[in-house]
């Protein structure tokens, strides 16, 4: 298992409460997310962590992305996308992902 040394830029889109998020971090040791409640810290970890099962090899969409995972964005065909650039020893790596919504799809409505 190995991890990344360096984080240099994090992009979310569509994906939960975030869309359209970019955290350019590139050349700061560290970073703080700080925001009120429901402002997406949280999804932050949970997109990061998204990342963390495919360089795993986890491969199986399902077990991936739910329904509660698809913003409630506007843009029903845009796909949920996320992008990192990340050094990893001395050499700087760019992984970009992109989640389609299927023909038809419409978001499951929790109430009776």
């Amino acid at each position: 298992m190995y991890y990344f040394d360096v984080i240099r830029r994090f992009y979310v889109h569509n994906f939960r409460c975030l869309e359209n998020f970019e955290l350019p971090i590139a050349g700061y040791s560290s970073a703080l997310l700080i925001g009120r409640n429901g402002a997406g810290k949280t999804t932050v970890g949970m997109a990061l962590n998204l990342l963390r099962k495919i360089a795993q090899g986890t491969n199986r969409v399902g077990s991936l992305i739910g329904p509660g995972d698809l913003t409630k964005s506007k843009v029903a065909d845009s796909p949920i996308r996320l992008e990192i650039e990340a050094e990893v020893r001395g050499a700087v790596y760019s992984y970009s992902i992109a989640f389609e919504r299927p023909v038809g799809f419409q978001r499951i409505s929790g109430s009776p």
